[in-house]
């Protein structure tokens, strides 16, 4: 009981760090996602200029 809050902070930092790891990721992927679908389809932002 000596250290509760600190033992609580640190597991509510862990977890607010994972989740937001996992988002980070999720979104990272989508983005690659869309990346590779442009480059396939040949939308390049070279050729819009």
């Amino acid at each position: 009981m000596k250290y509760l809050f600190w033992s609580i902070l640190c597991f509510f930092t862990i977890g607010w760090y994972i989740i937001v790891m996992l988002i980070v990721a999720y979104r990272g992927g989508i983005d690659i996602k869309h990346l590779l679908r442009d480059l396939r389809s040949g939308n390049n932002r070279e050729e819009e200029d």
